[in-house]
């Protein structure tokens, strides 16, 4: 039966309708591999038609057969370089049941396919593979094989590798940084010692490579000894420190000093151009109370939403101190002004009982004031806001810059002021009434009218 299902499904393979290839393709589940069928199968990994190709795809990883692992393993000694490259995903996909095949292609094949074999078997990570790699490692002439050994020991991450990578370091530039980045990733004490012993004698390179392996393999050791090279280092290499400190400092909650000269050198890394050192260096910055730092946040501010986050969830901490220098900022500083607004606006709303305590009313006069200069903003959102806020904290002002409001020149912002005003039992002024009833706008028209043409409503003195 097996024979006849077999060659059943070999005439629908050879269809010239690839609907029927694919569709065979894809209802295959189970059946009995002789050579002729997985040659056939082989065969659909060059077929013409994508749906087909993709089909066979997907049957190679889910059957997983020996037979198959072995014909796959033959095609990476393909010429025909995209075939290669489609055996290698698939083995790789299959994983471990692969690699037995893998090493007994490894020792005999060219330095092309050795390598190719050797970035496979540590793509899959499986430890039998260990000892192979080391063998070619120790042998290989070829500078691009062993670089090759040393991404794939990394990428199994057995200790027993450590001493025969270790060995590679400084005998050719070449091979620094891919022995860091692997030992990296292998981590433990002996990697630890490693690295922070040839760090001071190391170059460039190998340097930004131990710091950015610290940050997932780094101990207390290692973090205050980054801390002590703090002065020492500059550009790329400063910025990567303060990414791993942050790191190791959330991971095992160390602290960090907080002094002239750590505050300088966040402020050097929040300047970057690169967001995650800019993240990691304000993620210091917050959690210090520094009116410098403090400054440099509102500066940054709008950049970024994650930046953004952070700079406000610092804020919300202490609203009445932050509102205060806000509106410091505000005063001297208005490339960013429409993003500082919305954050006092943030703060106001999420804090607004601190702020309307009895005791504070010079800080809402304060912040009142620096809002009113931006009521002829070119944003109308802008204005809109600093209109809310300031009858929000300070109705009084928002009183005496009314007759200012009432000019904006968006209909709703207007609307939105007579709104307040009738809301705070405000008696609108006869000449700012009169021509209010006389607006080219219907709707401002019959709001004044609605509001304060009714004999029954209470109004204040203005």
């Amino acid at each position: 039966m097996a024979e006849k299902n077999n060659k059943k499904i070999l005439e629908e393979l050879n269809s010239p309708d690839p609907s029927v290839r694919r569709n065979t393709i894809e209802q295959i589940n189970n059946c009995d591999l002789d050579e002729e069928f997985s040659d056939k199968l082989c065969e659909l990994l060059e077929d013409p038609d994508n749906g087909v190709k993709d089909a066979a795809f997907q049957l190679f990883v889910r059957l997983r057969s020996n037979l198959l692992i072995l014909k796959l393993t033959n095609l990476i000694f393909s010429e025909n370089i995209a075939l290669r490259n489609l055996a290698g995903e698939i083995l790789y996909r299959i994983g471990k049941p692969a690699v037995f095949s893998l090493l007994q292609k490894l020792e005999n094949a060219n330095e092309n396919d050795q390598k190719f074999i050797i970035d496979l078997l540590g793509q899959i990570g499986d430890a039998s593979a260990e000892k192979y790699i080391i063998k070619v490692l120790k042998n290989s002439v070829d500078s691009n094989i062993k670089l090759s050994c040393i991404e794939a020991l990394g990428n199994i991450g057995l200790q027993s590798s450590i001493d025969y990578i270790i060995e590679l370091f400084g005998q050719e530039e070449i091979y620094n940084a891919s022995v860091l980045e692997a030992m990296g990733k292998i981590g433990g004490d002996k990697v630890l010692e490693f690295m922070l012993g040839v760090f001071d004698n190391s170059d460039y390179l190998s340097k930004y490579s131990i710091i950015e392996s610290l940050k997932s393999i780094g101990d207390e050791k290692s973090f205050f000894f980054l801390l002590n090279k703090m002065n020492d280092l500059d550009g790329a290499l400063l910025f990567a420190a303060i990414d791993t400190i942050n790191s190791l400092r959330q991971k095992y909650g160390f602290d960090v000093p907080h002094d002239e000269k750590m505050r300088n050198l966040i402020l050097t890394a929040v300047d970057t151009t690169d967001l995650q050192f800019k993240k990691a260096a304000l993620e210091l910055a917050i959690q210090f109370d520094d009116k410098q730092l403090n400054d440099y946040m509102f500066k940054i501010y709008g950049l970024d939403t994650e930046l953004d986050n952070l700079i406000a969830g610092k804020a919300i901490e202490k609203p009445l101190e932050f509102l205060s220098g806000l509106a410091d900022y505000l005063e001297n500083n208005k490339n960013n002004g429409k993003e500082i607004i919305g954050l006092i606006n943030f703060l106001i709303l999420n804090s607004l009982e601190q702020v309307l305590e009895p005791d504070q009313e010079l800080l809402r006069r304060k912040v009142a004031n620096t809002l009113s200069k931006y009521l002829l903003h070119s944003d109308e959102e802008v204005r809109r806001m600093c209109i809310e806020l300031i009858f929000t904290i300070d109705n009084k002002n928002a009183v005496v810059l009314a007759e200012s409001m009432l000019e904006d020149e968006i209909v709703w912002n207007r609307l939105r002021v007579i709104e307040l005003l009738a809301q705070n039992n405000f008696k609108m002024p006869q000449n700012i009434l009169s021509k209010l009833l006389n607006d080219e706008d219907e709707m401002i028209r019959q709001t004044v009218q609605q509001l304060y043409l009714m004999e029954t409503k209470t109004l204040s003195a203005f």
